[in-house]
């Protein structure tokens, strides 16, 4: 078949980009002629930091030429970019309209939505792209519609949405999600049945990462930081495992709280990040894609709670693959210990051959 896969593409973050290649990776071992649908709504996609198209622009970049601000922001971007050209299979026309997109689509046999929280309505516009709009004219041909590991965050669907949900999402094939709260809002709501399977990262075959995993960005043993949110929290608990134990901490996000406690930031490309994980002595993470590498790269870590209604996709996971107590609350204060990842792997491997299978069908 021909797919095109409908995801969060071209926002430039980790979790992102990684979920996005690990399901066009595991496509195309399936057999399919993929590509990421090259869908760019001015509302998601990453775009330069700066802009050199006024006077007030260019006064601005010589103002933070010499600051670290600039110099990261720049640094990210052309990584992220350039594994967006080097790794995607993209479509070879760009999307920036509904119309664009809708003629596009007749081209493919499936179209697969997700994963990432593409249901999220504080990420996704409320663009009826997301929730299958496809051109209705007499004669277009309409591709099957399918999610994989949907995600809407904490599943609190707005009213606008309704009327997309009944008219298109109910005529989905299948509806394969991320997390049981949206199951069950699905259910209750909208009277609709899914099944929650694996985050494509954690689905891929393993030895898609192996050769990533294998590089070492950083040198030395230390303690990785990586906030999906920020929290001076994680900062703390990382240079208390450090300190503990004789290592170096170092952070991969932007956030200013790394800066205020002199954390040294290294900034990767998402294939490097993957080998920032796995050579790690532990990793201190707020992110659901912070704790799934983890995971995949055997990576001792701890998942900081913050109670703010966006821990449910790591509590999740971990719960199921018998690793709740990597859960800490923000006050944590204890001792570094290591993780026997045998019973993790062995439900992994049994949840990756059955969501195979759900999504083979």
């Amino acid at each position: 078949m021909k797919i095109g896969i409908l995801t969060f593409a071209c926002a430039y973050n980790y979790g992102a980009m990684l979920q996005c290649y690990a399901l066009q990776e595991t496509l195309k071992e399936m057999g399919h002629n993929v590509e990421v649908i090259n869908y760019r709504p001015s509302y998601l996609e990453t775009k330069f930091p700066y802009s050199l198209k006024s006077i007030k622009g260019l006064l601005r970049i010589v103002k933070h030429t010499v600051s670290l601000i600039l110099l990261n922001r720049l640094h990210r971007y052309y990584r992220f970019a350039n594994f967006e050209k080097e790794h995607y299979q993209q479509s070879p026309i760009v999307c920036r309209t509904a119309e664009e997109y809708g003629s596009l689509i007749a081209g493919y046999d499936a179209v697969v939505i997700g994963s990432d929280q593409v249901w999220n309505n504080r990420w996704n516009n409320i663009d009826p792209i997301w929730y299958g709009w496809h051109n209705e004219a007499e004669g277009s041909q309409t591709p099957i519609f399918i999610t994989y590991a949907a995600s809407a965050g904490s599943a609190n669907f707005k009213l606008e949405e309704d009327a997309l949900i009944e008219k298109y999402v109910r005529n989905f094939k299948s509806l394969l999600v991320r997390e049981e709260c949206l199951k069950e809002a699905l259910k209750t709501r909208y009277n609709l049945e899914s099944k929650v399977v694996l985050d494509p990262t954690l689905l891929a075959n393993p030895q898609t990462w192996k050769a990533w995993q294998e590089a070492e960005p950083v040198k030395g043993d230390y303690v990785l930081v990586y906030q999906g949110r920020d929290d001076d929290n994680a900062i703390r608990i990382a240079q208390k495992i450090a300190s503990d134990n004789g290592w170096k901490v170092i952070c991969t996000d932007l956030y200013a709280n790394a800066n205020k406690r002199s954390i040294k930031r290294v900034l990767v490309s998402p294939n490097e990040f993957v080998g920032l994980v796995n050579h790690a002595k532990c990793v201190v993470t707020t992110s659901f894609h912070g704790t799934a590498f983890s995971l995949i790269c055997h990576t001792p870590f701890y998942y900081v709670r913050l109670n703010d209604g966006m821990d449910e996709r790591a509590e999740s996971i971990l719960t199921k693959v018998g690793l709740a107590n990597r859960l800490i609350d923000k006050e944590w204060n204890d001792r570094f210990e290591t993780i026997d990842f045998s019973e993790a792997n062995a439900a992994l491997n049994s949840f990756r051959q059955f969501d195979m299978g759900l999504l083979k069908e």
